[in-house]
């Protein structure tokens, strides 16, 4: 009886597994980089929110000692998110000469459709740009935030 217990145990494990979000995914922890102006950001998905739906906090830090890039914070914004957070990008969306941050998310189910927001990050703000939705998997995601700042 007992080893049967261990057989269902595992099967419903791999079950798990394969429902499990795609690799590219927001992995456990924040998604963070330093700016080109060697500022450093990140981004989270909200305290105990699942990973297919909820918010995400995108926190901007002045980054004057490596060895501790989160010391210094200059400023934050929450947003609303349909779906798993990806890899952050740099890309000038607006045209001006300077690289914008892209934060894309993917969303659960069988569409896959990705969103997208692209932020400029001044001295003491972020202000978010641009902005794209339900976009095919495949969309260029940066042409379409080009079109929305327009």
């Amino acid at each position: 009886m007992r080893s049967n217990s261990i057989i269902v145990s595992l099967s419903f494990l791999s079950v798990v597994f394969l429902s499990a979000p795609a690799a590219h995914a927001q992995e456990e922890g924040p998604l963070s980089a330093t700016t080109p102006g060697s500022r450093y950001v990140t981004v989270t998905k909200g305290p105990e929110e699942p990973e297919s739906i909820g918010s995400y906090a995108l926190r901007l830090y002045r980054n004057s000692n490596p060895d501790f890039p989160a010391d210094e914070f200059i400023a934050g914004v929450v947003l609303p998110r349909d779906g798993s957070l990806l890899p952050l990008e740099w890309q000038d969306v607006t045209g001006d000469g300077e690289e914008e941050l892209i934060v894309r998310t993917e969303s659960a189910g069988s569409g896959s459709y990705v969103s997208a927001d692209a932020f400029s990050l001044g001295e003491s703000e972020i202000v978010r740009v641009a902005s794209a939705s339900g976009l095919e998997p495949d969309a260029d995601v940066v042409s379409a935030l080009k079109d929305s700042a327009e």
